[in-house]
């Protein structure tokens, strides 16, 4: 296994990263909406992250949640996903049906439909 901090990279350089990666390890502390989680699994990669902010939401039973300050609790969320490949073979299931909720369309469907339902009132 090997770990590579690569700094800013291009939207292009990301996809191929995303798939050819064994997992995405999101131990964020403070996450806004949780992009990196949606385009990993758009990607079919196995999700293990943060149990903070949106991530759980966003997340759902798609991939594996830890506690961004336990080495214990991310090692196993890690070792889990390296180890069991039934595991990570569900999850990238999921997570390919999970991220088709949060496509571009999805997200102007529901704006429409919120503010039709506020123009209503």
């Amino acid at each position: 296994m090997r770990v590579t901090f690569t700094g800013f990279v291009t939207d292009e350089e990301l996809l191929h990263f995303y798939n050819a990666s064994a997992m995405l390890v999101l131990p964020s502390m403070s996450e806004g909406f949780g992009l990196p989680v949606v385009e990993a699994m758009a990607c079919g990669l196995p999700v293990a992250a943060s149990a903070r902010n949106s991530i759980p939401e966003v997340l759902g039973d798609a991939g594996l949640l830890f506690d961004p300050t336990s080495i214990e609790d991310i090692t196993d969320c890690i070792t889990r996903l390296l180890e069991d490949p039934q595991l990570r073979d569900r999850l990238r299931l999921l997570g390919l049906a999970r991220a088709e909720r949060y496509s571009w369309t999805q997200g102007a469907h529901a704006m429409v439909e919120l503010l039709e339902s506020i123009r209503a009132r």
